[in-house]
């Protein structure tokens, strides 16, 4: 019981700095061991391995939108004297956009798997200290990671609607040099082909951030009647 209290209150402390305490803990330590217990320890190290997995990939993600900046910054003096096309110039500011929904993505990827992490972590401490009511406490924690979660997704999803009007605009450029015979229909269809890809993008995130204001909603429901 009182081990659930302290990572409760560690939790809200470590949410407040952005350090996350990774360490697992162990079904056979708690005062009473069930197969829930056992399950739940299985579950939690499986969460663990993927919230480090995304972490590694959140800096991957903003090694590369650093780096797209600072190319995007580069093409941009280059092409106030001429030294590189508009096209290239543009294709830079596509590729720092990605970059963009890319590590709102990861943030999000992180923040979702950290959530899953300490609800098993919860689980098992909760079951193994049976007598005494955590649900409010436990749900007041998810809810402070699902709205970090949707901070992140959010700007993802900005982002990622300017890579959609980035490309619905080489689009109708392409419209233009595909009728004067500039470019090819297959150079055509490869701008029609990005844009698709973008709108799919955009569209997930959007589902993504329906689910998490839902999520929202019952937490706050559940908050409400505990």
């Amino acid at each position: 019981m009182k081990n659930l209290q302290l990572l409760l209150a560690l939790t809200f402390s470590q949410m407040a700095t952005g350090e996350m305490d990774l360490s697992p803990i162990y079904a056979s330590d708690q005062p009473t061991l069930t197969s829930k217990s056992i399950e739940m320890e299985s579950e939690q190290f499986r969460a663990l391995g993927h919230l480090r997995m995304f972490k590694a990939k959140l800096t991957g993600a903003v090694e590369r939108r650093d780096q797209a900046q600072k190319d995007l910054q580069r093409a941009e003096d280059l092409a106030k004297t001429g030294q590189i096309s508009p096209a290239e110039l543009e294709s830079a500011k596509m590729h720092a956009l990605d970059t963009e929904v890319q590590l709102g993505r990861c943030k999000a990827q992180v923040k979702q798997s950290e959530s899953q992490f300490l609800t098993k972590k919860f689980k098992i401490l909760e079951e193994g200290n049976p007598g005494q009511d955590h649900r409010k406490s436990i749900a007041e924690a998810l809810l402070n990671s699902i709205l970090v979660e949707q901070t992140h997704q959010k700007e993802a999803y900005e982002a990622s609607k300017s890579t959609t009007a980035y490309f619905a605009r080489r689009v109708e450029s392409g419209k233009v040099l595909l009728e004067k015979k500039v470019i090819s229909k297959t150079a055509y269809e490869s701008r029609v082909s990005q844009h698709s890809l973008a709108l799919e993008e955009e569209l997930s995130i959007k589902e993504d951030l329906e689910s998490l204001k839902n999520s929202i909603h019952g937490l706050k429901k559940t908050l409400e009647r505990l």
